[in-house]
């Protein structure tokens, strides 16, 4: 059996595992990732807890030794599906997670959620009062009686903007 269709038998549904993401060169994804990225990854889970300037080397040390921050981090890539397409070939393209799957990878995780790319999230997307759900366009939330107003007043400004330039 190849290697290829051991790791599709093990894999439970909705979850790829890490190994199956690298290339032959041992990286992850086809895109890669930026320090800067990580390290914002990072602290949106943790936040402020590494001076400015820190390797990355050094923030994953300071996350892995803390149970704390570690347990933080696995539950916030539990949570946030990474967005991959399955190929006909077999292969993976990574559309969306490059940086937590590095981080996944670097804290010892083997495996993450994902969600194929187009799927969309079954959360219901309400308005700031929580009473008016919204609809969906795509990835982008969209209420379009707050668009048709904001049509009608740039179309007003434009113009009272070419009266004032005498258009």
């Amino acid at each position: 059996m190849s290697e290829m269709s051991e790791l599709k038998r093990e894999i439970p549904k909705n979850r790829i595992e890490i190994a199956r993401m690298k290339n032959r060169r041992g990286q992850i994804g086809n895109q890669g990732f930026t320090a800067e990225g990580v390290e914002k990854t990072l602290r949106d889970i943790n936040g402020n807890f590494i001076s400015e300037g820190s390797s990355l080397k050094e923030m994953l040390d300071v996350v892995r030794d803390s149970p704390e921050m570690l347990q933080a981090t696995k539950n916030y890539l539990e949570e946030n599906p990474i967005e991959i397409s399955l190929l006909p070939d077999g292969s993976i393209h990574l559309g969306d997670g490059h940086h937590r799957s590095f981080i996944a990878d670097q804290i010892g995780m083997t495996s993450l959620p994902y969600q194929e790319s187009g799927q969309k999230k079954e959360e219901k997307v309400t308005d700031a009062s929580g009473k008016k759900e919204l609809p969906r366009s795509g990835e982008m939330l969209v209420d379009k009686e707050y668009i048709l107003k904001s049509e009608a007043e740039t179309k007003k400004r434009i113009k009272e903007i070419g009266i004032q330039l005498g258009i």
